[in-house]
């Protein structure tokens, strides 16, 4: 889980801005806030919205996740930048490093992760290990001057400080020692590593096109996606994979062969010109020396009670985002699911009816408790969310453009004698907390 997540000098977040997944003594839906083992008073919030004017940070926001995210996932080349995104409209700050903190929960253990970088190098990187009550322990720090690099770390937490030495002096000015040390298999690090890897999950943002294909070869997800298709008023029936000739999916052979054993691809292909999130789907499995494929189409019931199969790339946009979204929802279900997901998802009410929006939130809440070790973020310019019946207000935040370009984030918490039925959107929409679009006169322009 998210715990909480600071950027500093990146894009339009010049001074430090804090997302806190924290809660605060709100008493509204406490049962779906989780509560991490050995954290006595230790509460996180399973969700947070992020409102804002257009260019008011939102997606900036997220990016730097996105980045930190890659940078200790893939790393970079031996002569690459490390290309963060500080302050430009300030001469200042596009001198001076960016800082990304990210505290997370893996394993039950809560850590810190603390990194400056510049255009040329990781100017510091540091791990704690948070304890209750504000105790904390120092894993490792890393600083990385011009010419050489100075270090630190908690000998008693490693089983073999002689080798966490070695990779520490093997790591590169432009490298984590974090990505270094799991691409070495340093065990005591793997937890903070695999979080980044498997917990944070994007959707949107910085995140390219997800391989699906483990989703649709599984008859579980396919009966799930179904029922939440049909549910959702889609028009959809069902959602399955259809046989077809290894030579009919539309793709090179060699990207086909390259598949390895006991494994699966998801391939996309465009569908017709000109229409947005338009895609066609095909999935291709590897076993036992053969490759299989099935053609992904949604089933329509016509009026004489028929499935009648449909390409992807026929259905409405709304729905093709829906389908995108499916497995997002399927490892975010059940009260009793133990996987420790986070997935934060850039502009959730794209294409969707304000309707199917909060009912996606609702189902995600509903799901939530104090044993679920799960979390939903987004974006979104969907008001008829800002609604206290639905998300706490602790879970409400605003992004807002200053005068002089930089943002700030804002958590809606924040404003004093707000009550639990008073009507957020109106109060937003009349600018009383601010994060609204601020339109200067265009007289003439339509004369």
């Amino acid at each position: 889980m998210l715990v909480d997540f600071t950027v500093k000098n990146w894009g339009v977040f010049r001074d430090e801005s804090t997302l806190s997944m924290i809660g605060t003594r709100e008493r509204r839906y406490k049962d779906t806030l989780a509560q991490p083992d050995h954290f006595r008073s230790l509460r996180v919030l399973p969700a947070a919205s992020i409102y804002g004017g257009n260019a008011s940070g939102k997606t900036t926001l997220l990016d730097a996740l996105a980045f930190i995210r890659d940078l200790v996932l893939n790393g970079r080349g031996v002569d690459e930048d490390v290309a963060p995104y500080p302050f430009a409209l300030e001469k200042e700050a596009r001198e001076l490093p960016t800082t990304i903190g990210v505290s997370f929960m893996a394993s039950e253990r809560i850590y810190r992760f603390l990194v400056e970088v510049d255009r040329e190098r990781v100017v510091s990187e540091m791990l704690t290990i948070l304890h209750d009550r504000g105790r904390s322990q120092m894993v490792y720090y890393r600083e990385t001057c011009a010419d050489e690099s100075e270090y630190s770390f908690d000998h008693e937490y490693f089983a073999d400080p002689a080798r966490i030495e070695f990779v520490m002096q093997g790591t590169r000015r432009n490298q984590l020692f974090l990505t270094n040390a799991a691409s070495q298999r340093v065990e005591e690090l793997m937890d903070a590593y695999r979080w980044f890897k498997e917990s944070l999950r994007l959707v949107g943002v910085g995140s390219g096109v997800e391989n699906y294909a483990h989703y649709y070869a599984n008859p579980d997800f396919l009966s799930y996606a179904s029922r939440i298709l049909s549910a959702l008023d889609t028009g959809i029936r069902m959602i399955d994979g259809e046989e077809v000739d290894i030579d009919a999916v539309p793709v090179p052979k060699r990207l086909i062969n390259s598949i390895p054993e006991h494994d699966a691809d998801a391939v996309f292909v465009g569908g017709f010109p000109n229409r947005d999130y338009d895609f066609d789907m095909y999935v291709v499995e590897s076993r036992d020396g053969t490759r299989r494929a099935k053609h992904i189409r949604s089933y329509h019931e016509s009026q004489g009670g028929e499935l009648v199969p449909f390409d992807l790339s026929m259905e409405a946009s709304g729905t093709k985002r829906l389908i995108g979204l499916i497995p997002m929802m399927f490892d975010l279900r059940g009260k009793a699911d133990s996987r420790e997901r986070v997935y934060v998802v850039d502009e959730l009410d794209r294409c969707f009816h304000t309707m199917l929006t909060k009912k996606i939130v609702e189902l995600f809440l509903e799901s939530c408790s104090r044993r679920t070790r799960k979390q939903l973020i987004f974006t979104t310019h969907d008001l008829f969310l800002m609604d206290q019946s639905l998300m706490r207000r602790d879970e409400m935040y605003l992004t807002e453009r200053r005068w002089d370009g930089s943002a700030e984030l804002i958590g809606l918490n924040e404003f004093e004698g707000i009550r639990h039925d008073k009507d957020l959107i109106r109060s937003y929409l009349e600018g009383r907390f601010g994060g609204i679009p601020m339109f200067s006169q265009l007289e003439g322009e339509y004369d």
